[in-house]
């Protein structure tokens, strides 16, 4: 199995997170991108499946917003120091699997330096990032793409023509009667044809 595991806090950018992920759901398919308030259907136990979906990952895309390392719960301890952090498990979890790791850069945040992480996952620190800046986003955007494209398979492409009716008129031979003129509809997987009584032939 292949995809790209989204890993975010909410209270860092989750519009980034949600930026992030439409984009690639449109170049990998839903089924090869995860982002948890997406992807997890309500009433479903979550932590299990969580689980489950990164295990099928090859991709760990982290999205380092400027509140990523100082955010803190409500007895003021820092969350990434929390041992149940879910942000921190998850890392933790994809470097032990040796997953591809890729830090994504908020707007110009700097990664986090070893010294400011928890031992168990100080060599995140060491992945080489990208980033997505505001004033770049579209070509940010699509550096990613092409980037996570290395690790997992894009939609086959479609061509632009394939999708839509193409219309073919075929007049008479000996000139256009517009009360007698023959149409031919291509689309779908279906072909019709059929003749047009009406008009007006007036020279």
């Amino acid at each position: 199995m292949s995809g790209i595991f989204i890993n975010y806090r909410v209270d860092d950018d989750a519009s980034a997170a949600a930026l992030v992920d439409e984009r690639l759901r449109q170049e990998f398919g839903d089924g090869n991108v995860f982002r948890d308030s997406r992807s997890l259907v309500s009433g479903l136990d979550f932590d299990p499946e969580l689980w489950r979906r990164l295990k099928m990952s090859t991709v760990l895309l982290a999205l380092i917003g400027p509140r990523w390392l100082t955010l803190s719960d409500d007895t003021g301890q820092r969350r990434l120091d929390h041992p149940r952090d879910y942000v921190r498990r998850e890392i933790r979890y994809a470097l032990k699997r040796d997953m591809v790791v890729i830090p994504l850069l908020l707007n110009d945040t700097s990664i986090p330096r070893a010294m400011e992480l928890p031992s168990d996952i100080r060599q995140f620190s060491r992945r080489q990032f990208m980033e997505l800046r505001v004033r770049s986003v579209t070509v940010d955007l699509n550096a990613l793409v092409a980037q996570l494209a290395l690790e997992v398979p894009r939609l086959a492409a479609v061509p632009q023509d394939a999708a839509k009716p193409r219309w073919y008129e075929h007049p008479p031979v000996g000139g256009i009667d517009a009360r007698h003129t023959a149409v031919y509809l291509h689309g779908d997987g279906h072909d019709i044809s059929g003749t047009i009584i009406g008009g007006d032939n007036r020279a």
